[in-house]
């Protein structure tokens, strides 16, 4: 029972909103706007958090190649000086950081995935609003013109 009197106010408001953005299309325009704005704003957030995302994971991979080289000429002083069991354990622990290594490449490549398709949005977002405004700025002048001709029209009349 609950829930039916919310979905009806619900719809009820609705039917308001429409009814009252068909009779004032310029704030319909406003709040189209507003949403536009607000979307945009939501991309370049995302895009900043992957940017700095992909910074850290970077950053992560220099590190990686560091301990791998490092741990590659131990690999090479052990095998050297006859500690071989020393340095098939150093060989394991390059592959494990190795393998790490890859887990954070196929994350970077992710993050470059998502944030492409980030600005593909933010590509569409601009197209569609610079569509919108033209389309307003069109209607205005129409609504403005047949103002003025209703204008002359009543001023003939009298």
């Amino acid at each position: 029972m609950s829930d039916n009197w919310l979905q009806e106010l619900e719809q009820n408001l609705d039917s308001k909103l429409e009814r009252f953005l068909r009779s004032n299309p310029y704030q319909d325009f406003l709040l189209n706007e507003q949403f536009e704005r607000d979307q945009g704003y939501k991309l370049m957030r995302k895009e900043l958090q992957l940017k700095d995302a992909a910074n850290k994971l970077r950053k992560e991979l220099i590190e990686l190649v560091k301990q791998i080289r490092l741990w590659k000429e131990r690999s090479k002083r052990a095998e050297k000086y006859g500690a071989h069991s020393l340095a098939i354990k150093a060989d394991k622990h390059i592959q494990n950081l190795i393998s790490e290594g890859e887990e954070i490449w196929s994350n970077l490549k992710q993050l470059g995935d998502n944030l492409r398709d980030i600005e593909k949005q933010s590509l569409t977002l601009n197209e569609v609003s610079s569509s919108t405004s033209s389309t307003i700025e069109k209607e205005w002048r129409d609504f403005e013109a047949q103002q003025e001709l209703d204008d002359l029209k009543q001023k003939k009349a009298n």
